[in-house]
């Protein structure tokens, strides 16, 4: 009993559940800049830079959650409520992120794009929610001890460290199909965009172009290597920040005339 009251916090828990909370920090406050924006400006595609914003805290929910309830109670959560939390937001948010871009470089096909990404929520939801236990891989040193999941939280929770998870199997193809779909749609079409547009356009273009891209990048390293320890976790956060404050610029550069699609020069 006294052990659990003073136990410490190991080092690399602090690592990445602060680094995990500035991130959450960052999309909350994307998202509420933007929604300040929105009412100021009134300028149409807002909202929903707004709302991926907020989405994106969403996203990390999960080690966010895990870390304040491993600083305050000493346990973490388990790690079903770690993969419900995390991706819970995954199918809106995306389809969110399809619809925004396509409104952008190609406004014919916003709202069959914003469908087909929507539509995949129902799979996503069943697997999450239906099947959990079979979306997720524990903390790779588990394994290797041969603990259970109860025993491996257990573990954890007495040496004041974190859970981590890697997903496999239907909640791991559907979260690769929207990485690569952002990378391919986001960070390709934004560099498309680009090359056909010129001055304070261009340069937007190109801010979101690389950010998308970032995001994609960080998003295959925290859901393919996560349970393999805090290294690579630190790295797709870092990412992760870059993205927000690409995206951010993007949507923000000075002098432009409104957030809609910008016009091509030829």
């Amino acid at each position: 009993m006294v052990e659990d009251e003073t136990m410490i916090i190991a080092s690399s828990t602090l690592v990445n559940g602060i680094s995990a909370s500035i991130v959450d920090f960052l999309g909350f406050l994307m998202g509420v800049l933007f929604l300040i924006k929105y009412f100021r400006e009134k300028k149409g595609l807002m909202p929903y830079v707004s709302f991926i914003g907020f989405t994106f805290m969403g996203l990390y929910l999960g080690p966010t959650v895990t870390f304040w309830s491993l600083v305050f109670t000493n346990a973490n959560v388990s790690f079903v409520t770690y993969d419900q939390l995390s991706y819970v937001v995954c199918p809106i948010g995306f389809a969110s992120m399809l619809y925004l871009g396509f409104s952008i470089f190609n406004p014919d096909k916003k709202n069959l794009a914003g469908i087909i990404y929507l539509a995949t929520a129902v799979p996503y939801y069943i697997f999450l929610f239906g099947f959990p236990d079979a979306m997720v891989v524990i903390n790779q040193s588990c394994i290797t001890s041969g603990l259970s999941a109860t025993q491996c939280v257990d573990t954890l929770n007495a040496n004041g460290q974190m859970i981590d998870i890697s997903l496999q199997s239907g909640q791991f193809i559907l979260n690769l199909l929207y990485i690569i779909s952002v990378l391919i749609f986001l960070g390709g079409g934004f560099y498309y965009l680009r090359l056909k547009i010129a001055g304070i356009d261009r340069q937007r273009a190109t801010y979101l172009a690389w950010g998308f891209s970032c995001f994609a990048i960080a998003a295959i390293i925290e859901n393919a290597l996560g349970s393999y320890g805090d290294v690579y976790k630190i790295i797709a956060r870092v990412i992760m920040a870059t993205f927000l404050l690409l995206v951010y610029k993007g949507f923000s550069a000075k002098k432009a005339p409104d957030i809609q699609a910008p016009k091509a020069t030829g």
